[in-house]
């Protein structure tokens, strides 16, 4: 056998190439994907976040109007 590849030798070559090829563009494709995923995800943890801080407000607001409510004035005053 001779120092030059086969054409079978050339094809097989050829096509391992394209399919490395083809797996780098879905690595890239993958991790662009996976950097939105991340961005997508802290997003959403600082809406919910904002919006839990929301709630904790209202929450104090309503607490604060039923302890200052004239009727019930009284009652948590004799605790």
């Amino acid at each position: 056998m001779n120092n030059y590849m086969t054409k079978e030798a050339m094809e097989y070559l050829a096509d391992l190439k394209l399919h490395q090829q083809e797996l780098e563009a879905e690595k890239i494709r993958l991790e662009h994907q996976a950097r939105r995923l991340d961005e997508e995800i802290h997003l959403l943890e600082e809406a919910v976040r904002k919006r839990m801080e929301e709630k904790k407000e209202r929450l104090k607001e309503l607490t604060n109007s039923v302890i200052s409510h004239p009727q019930l004035e009284l009652v948590f005053k004799s605790d």
